[in-house]
């Protein structure tokens, strides 16, 4: 028994604590409106508290609105329907994502695309936010990040696709079908600050194109002439790209779709049927205070 109780200890040396997630308590997740999707008019109340990362995707007469709750012992993505009224979300009662059949407070930065056939592809990074981590030991190469993928038919439970792509520090994925009827991929790596393009021919296995771009976490949107626009972080709001290429070069397109004094970030953009434009993003509550 003591050499049992030996080999524990010395496996829970080896770990790294446990994220501190308390900070998520002070993001809130806010909604902009536009009629071009150039120019965002942002609301001043909050669309959901104690929340981050969100993605939203048209679902009959409104939305399906997915993100990551900052409640504490709820981490992982949860989603709720969502209505327009007046200027306005209306917000359902959320439920948490499930993978397989469970919620996994792993899975995070969610993306979501809607196949030809109906179905829902969810993309995702998994980290170590409610499992320990192994420590970094001296000479070995840091794991790289997944970024995975699994499907739904109603957008609440999915099933594992296994990783669509394994990168250096990537996170925060965001993928579109285009015009010639493949994938392009853009996630971020938060260390260099880079966005880096890729490619698939089926949405669910890439590899990166060479390209990248300085910046933060984005959104890709298809237009309907067949260019692709990237909205993503920069300091003082969001800018936004255009590819007419099938995501190998990007003009910029000038000033900020959107811009604030306080940091506005991880934007989701959607145009509903009627034509409008709508931005969800995530700031920091000024005067909130971490418990």
């Amino acid at each position: 028994m003591p050499k049992v109780d030996g080999e524990a200890a010395k496996h829970r040396q080896a770990l790294r604590p446990l994220a501190d997630l308390s900070y998520l308590q002070c993001h809130q997740i806010f909604a902009a409106a536009s009629s071009d999707g150039l120019v965002f008019r942002a609301s001043p109340k909050p669309l959901l508290d104690k929340a981050t990362a969100p993605e939203a995707i048209a679902d009959g007469a409104g939305i399906r609105l997915y993100y990551v709750s900052g409640m504490a012992g709820k981490h992982g993505i949860w989603t709720a329907r969502a209505e327009l009224q007046g200027d306005g979300w209306r917000v359902a009662t959320a439920e948490p994502v499930l993978i397989n059949g469970a919620h996994n407070g792993d899975i995070v930065q969610p993306d979501v695309i809607r196949l030809p056939d109906g179905k829902l592809r969810l993309y995702t990074y998994q980290g170590f936010f409610v499992t320990r981590q192994p420590k970094q030991i001296p000479g070995m190469v840091e794991r790289p990040h997944r970024i995975l993928t699994a499907l739904s038919d109603d957008g609440v439970n999915f099933r594992d696709e296994g990783p669509a792509i394994q990168l250096d520090a990537a996170e925060h994925p965001t993928v579109v079908q285009i015009a010639n009827g493949r994938f392009l991929l853009a996630t971020t790596q938060p260390k260099t600050q880079r966005v880096l393009i890729g490619t698939s021919s089926e949405g669910s296995r890439f590899v990166l194109n060479g390209t990248a771009i300085p910046g933060g976490a984005g959104d890709l949107i298809a237009l309907a002439d067949g260019t692709i626009r990237l909205y993503y972080e920069v300091p003082g709001g969001i800018a936004s790209r255009l590819s007419r290429d099938s995501g190998t070069r990007w003009e910029n397109e000038p000033e900020l779709r959107l811009s604030n004094a306080t940091p506005i970030v991880e934007p989701s953009i959607i145009r509903l049927f009627s034509g409008a434009w709508w931005m969800f993003y995530r700031q920091v509550r000024p005067d909130c205070a971490k418990p």
